[in-house]
């Protein structure tokens, strides 16, 4: 059957045989491109021996339309015990793209337990959108947002994208930064607004602010526009590293403020991705003593950082871990994301 793999660091269509052995059969009708892919192609960190994609669907062999959770887990640590199976220790190592064939072929083997069953009039063709949109709402939720809050949206990829749509699909006003022409057209028709120029912004502007980019420039413009006591969701990846903004950068007033310490977070070295999953906790300190009152909900897919910070005392740390905060509820059935209607769980 035809793949797609990377060879010498480029995409190429190949013939491999056809999957067999344990799972459930999937014929797959789409498939999409993260840009983790495409970040993964740059490095040249792809297996040549595995089949990419990890946002697809297809159907059985009985007809049934099906999308994948692409996170693979053991069933039996303590994080999948207790519900959290997209930190477990074979989600990094095991998700599917990355660790073991994905979904840009004709046909893959998946465990049970990560087939997701939809309504049997779903558009298949479009349902390889469902697992970057669990993202964004496990994002969005872990943010606080309930459908009345003023958003703003740093990065107008797919995920940015995806993150309009939801906030759109609850009736909510959203602004969307973008570099590219295509992506504030693609926003606007979603019912978005994009500014031609986001300095003019004025700051404190938005209840939540989603950095869809992974850069500390957008960091930094986010933390601009948070409004007091709002939320900085962050569901990219910092491919190059973050800094978080410091006081300075952010704001000075009597009020309640949305604070920050600058921090210096280590990234491990992304050309040896399968050492990820056994990279411990990094503690870092801040470079500034300013008291941290911000909590900063991370989502993303399994290879994304989470960065915790602590408001206890004038000498916080930060905490930085690689681990994912957000598909495991958001292709759990009975959690955040139904096929045909995002609800809150």
């Amino acid at each position: 059957m035809k793949a797609i793999r990377s060879i010498d660091g480029a995409p190429q269509v190949v013939d491999v045989p056809a999957p067999s052995g344990e799972g459930v059969r999937v014929k797959i009708h789409s498939s999409g491109i993260c840009g983790s892919d495409l970040h993964m192609l740059d490095l040249g960190i792809f297996n040549p021996e595995i089949t990419m994609g990890h946002e697809f669907a297809g159907y059985l062999d009985d007809g049934t339309p099906v999308a994948v959770e692409p996170v693979a887990f053991c069933g039996a640590c303590v994080q999948c015990t207790s519900g959290d199976y997209n930190l477990c220790h074979k989600a990094v190592v095991d998700v599917l793209g990355f660790g073991q064939d994905g979904g840009m072929a004709e046909e893959a083997m998946i465990s049970p337990h990560q087939i997701v069953h939809l309504p049997m009039a779903a558009s298949v063709e479009d349902a390889c959108l469902i697992e970057p949109l669990a993202v964004c709402v496990r994002a969005l939720r872990l943010a606080g947002f309930g459908g009345n809050q003023r958003v703003a949206i740093i990065g107008g990829g797919n995920i940015g994208q995806c993150a309009t749509a939801v906030v759109r699909h609850f009736g909510a006003p959203v602004v969307v930064l973008a570099r590219h022409e295509a992506q504030r057209q693609a926003a606007q028709r979603l019912g978005a607004e994009t500014p031609d120029d986001p300095a003019e912004i004025p700051a404190s502007s938005f209840d939540i602010v989603v950095d869809a980019a992974g850069t500390t420039s957008a960091l930094q413009d986010a933390a601009r526009l948070t409004a007091p006591s709002g939320a900085i969701s962050l569901v990219s990846t910092y491919w190059e590293g973050m800094e978080v903004p410091s006081y300075a950068q952010v704001r000075s007033c009597s009020q309640k403020w949305l604070l920050f310490s600058k921090l210096s977070v280590p990234v491990p070295n992304a050309s040896n991705w399968r050492s990820m999953a056994a990279v411990a906790p990094h503690t870092v300190s801040p470079t500034s003593s300013k008291k941290l009152t911000a909590a900063l909900p991370m989502a993303g897919m399994c290879h994304n950082s989470s960065l915790k910070t602590s408001s206890r005392s004038s000498s916080a740390t930060g905490t930085y871990k690689i681990c994912s905060t957000s598909s495991g509820s958001g292709f759990n059935p009975s959690g955040l994301l139904s096929p045909t209607n995002a609800t809150w769980g």
